[in-house]
């Protein structure tokens, strides 16, 4: 499942590799990145393959899930060309419908796909303590099962490292707080189970390469035939039609915030009720990628001169 990346590793001068996810796969509750999953992955790649260039692509974001993955993979992922991508968005599609968690990994995929045929892809299933307490009760991590659902469909690899943490966890008596601090993001000790598991199937599946050549991929038909996401994007907030009350913000990169997880260059900004702004499209699905803060704020929105409904930038986690 890995040749691609076996072949590149052992003949190319660099290789990239991109993490995309929530907060577990960013490095959340780690004391450093290199102490990640993913920085630990990145770093072991550079020791077991000294002759080809790593290059770690941190692609994630905290509180985020594949609904909005599909629409920033071309800006945050293609456009830094990745030779192997993993994609870990299950804990944070937990209560998704279905339907739509399929429509999401697959359309990622085909996105990956039709940029780079060759590229390889692996989906990574963390866990919570929450999720673990559920599945022990017999209530299904379906957001999990249907990722599960397009990584078969696709014959792609899939490292179910939430399960080697909740069998981890079980061998040593419910000692969750070694493992996840808040009891969602890993503690060192949690990272580094987590990056044994990728490593060992990982391994496992270079030692089972045995082609000289690169494979270009085929895909199958698609699962979801009707509403695909593939051509969603990410279209800057100063291509919408906008009053004088929003202001453009520029990012300088050397100066930005820690707590700044957008990823983008510039953003609107407006502290006044009433601002408005306008954008037309054409296709089925939009929404508004805003930061939430203490400050955060809420909108009023009608789709085509529709009844006015209002989604609110705060949750329980703003205040800290």
């Amino acid at each position: 499942m890995l040749e691609n990346s076996f072949i590149k590793l052992n003949n190319e001068k660099s290789f990239n590799v991109a993490f995309f996810g929530g907060s577990i796969t960013e490095g959340a509750g780690a004391s450093c990145y290199e102490k990640s999953w993913a920085g630990r992955f990145t770093a072991w790649l550079d020791e077991k393959f000294p002759n080809c260039r790593i290059n770690g692509i941190q692609a994630s974001i905290g509180g985020t899930s594949s609904s909005l993955g599909v629409f920033r993979c071309d800006k945050d992922v293609l456009s830094k060309d990745p030779d192997l991508v993993f994609i870990e968005f299950a804990v944070n599609d937990h209560g998704t419908d279905n339907d739509i968690v399929i429509n999401n990994n697959e359309s990622i995929l085909r996105k990956i796909h039709a940029h780079n045929p060759n590229a390889d892809v692996i989906f990574v299933y963390t866990t919570t303590q929450g999720i673990a307490d559920d599945i022990k009760e017999g209530v299904a991590f379906e957001s999990k099962n249907s990722t599960i659902t397009v990584a078969k469909h696709y014959s792609v690899m899939d490292i179910d490292i939430g399960q080697a943490l909740i069998d981890e966890v079980a061998a040593n008596c419910g000692a969750w707080k070694d493992y996840l601090g808040d009891s969602v993001h890993p503690t060192d000790k949690g990272h580094e189970l987590y990056f044994e598991a990728v490593r060992k199937h990982v391994e496992q599946a270079f030692e089972s390469c045995n082609t000289p050549d690169l494979r270009k991929k085929c895909l199958p038909d698609p699962i979801i035939t009707n509403g695909s996401f593939e051509n969603a994007r990410l279209v800057a907030a100063t291509e919408a039609t906008y009053d004088s009350r929003w202001h453009i913000q520029n990012i300088d990169p050397k100066n930005k915030a820690a707590n700044d997880y957008t990823k983008q260059e510039k953003y609107l900004k407006s502290d006044t009720p009433g601002a408005e702004l306008a954008f037309e499209f054409v296709g089925t699905r939009i929404g508004i990628f805003w930061a939430m803060d203490n400050y955060s704020g809420q909108i009023d929105y009608s789709v085509d001169g529709g009844e006015i409904g209002t989604a609110s930038a705060w949750d329980f986690y703003c205040p800290k």
